[in-house]
């Protein structure tokens, strides 16, 4: 097994159970925000980047997800950046990394933490996913695996 890297970033599989996908990705920025982080949302598929970025919007009534696409104006600045799965490098330079079937980027200077989304209603993603585990984990780079259960809270699997 190859040595992990001091600098290399942590990877996080969390396999949804009980809610949309889009309401755990709203609550993973919420976290990240509270954490002071900058993240970016590598996503496959345009229709999913649309339907996203309107229900961050609309997450909950008593909360604000500022956010912005990475083909707008100003996508450097944005704490939260919604990305296509071809962008390589996301222009707001982030301490974390989502990924909802996109593939992991070759470029991870300063990321701390990268998340893997593996939707149960979308088989592409958890497809890609799995191979991710698979390649992570034959690496030696630092995982963990994390499951929501009946009551939609997260428990560490591994």
């Amino acid at each position: 097994m190859a040595e992990r890297q001091a600098d290399a970033p942590e990877f996080w599989f969390y396999q949804i159970e009980t809610e949309p996908v889009g309401d755990v990705i709203a609550a993973l920025c919420e976290r990240i925000l509270a954490r002071s982080w900058r993240a970016a949302i590598k996503i496959a598929g345009s229709d999913n980047i649309g339907r996203l970025d309107g229900h961050l919007w609309t997450f909950r009534a008593n909360s604000f997800l500022p956010h912005g696409r990475s083909d707008a104006v100003f996508a450097a600045r944005q704490p939260l950046l919604l990305c296509g799965a071809d962008n390589a490098v996301p222009a707001n330079a982030p301490d974390c990394i989502l990924l909802w079937g996109a593939p992991i980027p070759a470029a991870l200077s300063g990321v701390q933490r990268v998340v893997i989304l593996l939707d149960p209603a979308d088989p592409d993603a958890v497809a890609t996913a799995r191979a991710q585990w698979r390649t992570l984990k034959g690496s030696g780079a630092a995982i963990s695996y994390w499951r929501q259960d009946a009551d939609g809270k997260w428990q560490k699997q591994g």
